[in-house]
């Protein structure tokens, strides 16, 4: 409940445009269009992928803790219940008898991901350790896709760095007699 009179929350309604008219702030919305002074939008943790356009098609297929893990009674958890079971690389994997081509290539690195792989993937200060880990882990995947062909251009490569004449000969230096 808002504690002002002049504060108002609308749930679950998506902000589809915002304009200044005149001074105040003209926001199309789900729920329809509304003029206001301010405008504070929240998107919240709520784990829900099928409000997730992008996620829509894939969701019945990615693999939750639920699906995984049963707590003792009286210990559930709802929120982390539909959290992601991600891989090492935050990748998506599939539930048990899912077919979904291709889902072990979308990665994660979202909050919904801390239950699996802790605090790197939404606390501001971890959040760039978890791109590193991310970044490093895609290298490696894209790397081991064309293993062979790194490895033949590696077998193949004929640039001599050492030719022998890098190095040129000299002379002991001549023992000195008393100071320099």
């Amino acid at each position: 409940m808002a504690r002002f009179p002049n504060a108002h929350f609308h749930l679950g309604v998506a902000v589809d445009d915002a304009e200044e008219r005149d001074g105040s702030l003209r926001v199309r919305t789900s729920a329809g269009t509304i003029d206001l002074d301010f405008l504070i939008v929240a998107t919240g943790f709520k784990v829900d992928w099928k409000q997730r356009r992008m996620l829509r098609r894939i969701a019945p297929a990615i693999r939750i803790w639920k699906d995984r893990y049963g707590p003792p009674a009286g210990e559930d958890d709802a929120e982390l219940a539909e959290s992601p079971d991600l891989g090492p690389a935050f990748e998506f994997q599939p539930r048990k008898g899912a077919h979904c081509p291709g889902l072990e290539r979308v990665h994660a690195l979202t909050y919904p991901a801390t239950l699996w792989l802790g605090v790197v993937t939404g606390d501001i200060p971890a959040i760039s350790e978890g791109a590193l880990h991310l970044a490093d882990t895609l290298a490696g995947l894209l790397y081991a896709e064309d293993i062979e062909h790194h490895y033949a251009r590696m077998e193949a490569y004929a640039e001599p760095e050492i030719f022998g004449d890098e190095w040129v000969a000299e002379p002991l230096p001549r023992e000195r007699s008393g100071p320099a």
